[in-house]
């Protein structure tokens, strides 16, 4: 007789957002910041961490909130993070998801103005392996 798989009661596991009683906005206790966006709140998701919240593993929620601050991101340009950021203010415009590292918007200007020549002139040309 085949077993029948047993479906995880998910509500012991803490959950990883709070949403408001009007159910307007939508709070992520990981990085503990607040979207007023209805879509984020009826998808469950935080565009700062990039998260369905819904996605989670269950039993790895816990762990994700206790561990929230350790992955800040920083700009693989100038250096500045989620909390230090440039002079004048920046945004992300770029995130790598495999790091907590992206490019911010004070320096990705520069190199939008930049045209494929002049990116080719900085670092010189591309060698491609196996081709002469």
């Amino acid at each position: 007789m085949a077993q029948k798989a047993r479906a995880t009661d998910v509500s012991k596991f803490p959950k990883t957002f709070s949403i408001s009683k009007d159910r307007k906005s939508i709070t992520c206790k990981c990085c503990k910041l607040t979207s007023y966006d209805l879509n984020d709140v009826t998808m469950r998701y935080c565009g700062h961490c990039l998260v369905y919240h819904d996605d989670i593993f269950p039993p790895a929620r816990a762990f994700w909130i206790a561990n929230s601050g350790q992955y800040e991101r920083t700009c693989v340009h100038c250096g500045c993070t989620d909390s230090n950021a440039c002079l004048g203010g920046c945004s992300w415009v770029e995130i790598h998801k495999a790091t907590p590292t992206g490019v911010c918007s004070t320096c990705a200007a520069p190199r939008a103005s930049m045209t494929p020549s002049r990116l080719q002139g900085r670092n010189g040309p591309k060698k491609l392996k196996g081709k002469k």
